[in-house]
């Protein structure tokens, strides 16, 4: 039971096992003596993954909307069979933030979310240098980790949006 609750309320929760059997095993592993300890030393780390987290289900929301398209393929090779297919051309700022999208989308899966050599030269994905996020920002170095902030995924949600409107 929490540390800071009365006696009395210790007395009347005997028959209740605090915390439950399934997540007192999560509390030992990093070797907190209560809920409340672990949830302040597990915070900070969910908090600093949570846009991180937003940002992947932004993908994979994008990828189950092409998929439902009928469009097959991994996620890169959707978005360039479409750019080939549908006769009106995507706008330059939609076009690069889908683009940057995507390939930032790949350094997270593969790269464990750090900037690669692709994501740098655009060799993949040639209009990522002309997304609104390096145009803002610059290049980040190659090896650090990309930033997911509010201002990215708010853009990022926008890009995604303008490109399924085209599709729809």
């Amino acid at each position: 039971m929490p540390s800071q609750d009365t006696e009395g309320k210790r007395d009347s929760m005997k028959h209740v096992v605090w915390p439950p059997k399934n997540i007192w095993t999560l509390i030992e592993s990093v070797s907190a003596p209560t809920a409340v300890e672990y949830i302040n030393k597990v915070l900070p780390d969910f908090l600093n993954e949570l846009p991180r987290q937003v940002f992947i289900l932004l993908t994979v929301a994008l990828d189950d909307f092409l998929g439902r398209k009928g469009h097959t393929g991994t996620l890169g090779q959707r978005f360039y069979d479409i750019r080939k297919k549908i006769n009106m051309k995507l706008p330059t700022n939609v076009d690069a933030g889908i683009q940057e999208l995507i390939q930032r989308r790949n350094d997270v899966a593969h790269g464990r979310g750090k900037v690669s050599s692709h994501y740098v030269s655009g060799d993949k994905y040639p209009m990522l240098l002309q997304s609104s996020g390096i145009q803002k920002y610059g290049i980040p170095a190659i090896g650090s980790h990309h930033k997911f902030d509010t201002e990215y995924l708010y853009d990022a949600t926008s890009n995604i949006c303008a490109f399924c409107k085209v599709l729809s």
